[in-house]
């Protein structure tokens, strides 16, 4: 898939040449659900596009389906989606996932303003309501309600902690 690097954002990574998503940023919703993007992550392009996509996390599953906003540059989610292509028509697993993915996807850019313009249902689907905590992750970048990522990052700091001694 051809498309141009980002600009912005930090650090490009070596790999791809887009930017890196790092640290961790809380900014209000307004009621139109729209919220300021990281500034250090905005993109030099106005034309950049992302691909938001409700992800669900294990520990919101007995609060509600999905636990967070996954935020992909177009590169990563056309390399996600031709990972699923490449398992085949016939299987059930990928035809599965991808209708889960792009039944819960949308696309956006970052607007005049800065902004992203989350679709409300969106927002409402992970409990967004006054604030979005946003997290880089590498990669890619996730939008949480500030109490679920509280709470979700809790529960996982022993495996973060495993993940740590892994590495060396």
């Amino acid at each position: 898939m051809d498309v141009p690097p980002l600009s912005g954002g930090g650090m490009p990574s070596p790999k791809s040449g887009e930017p890196w998503f790092c640290w961790n940023f809380d900014h209000k919703l307004d009621n139109q659900k729209r919220v300021q993007f990281p500034a250090t992550w905005r993109p030099e392009n106005p034309d950049t596009r992302f691909m938001m996509v409700l992800w669900p996390h294990p520990h919101m599953k007995p609060v509600r389906e999905f636990g967070f906003i996954m935020g992909f540059t177009m590169r990563q989610f056309g390399e996600m989606l031709e990972k699923l292509e490449a398992k085949g028509p016939g299987n059930r697993q990928a035809a599965a996932l991808k209708r889960k993915i792009f039944h819960n996807a949308f696309e956006l850019g970052v607007d005049p303003a800065g902004r992203l313009c989350l679709p409300p249902k969106m927002a409402t689907q992970v409990g967004l309501d006054k604030e979005a905590h946003f997290v880089g992750a590498g990669g890619h970048f996730e939008i949480w309600d500030p109490e679920s990522f509280k709470a979700c990052s809790k529960a996982e700091d022993a495996i973060a902690d495993e993940g740590y001694e892994s590495l060396g």
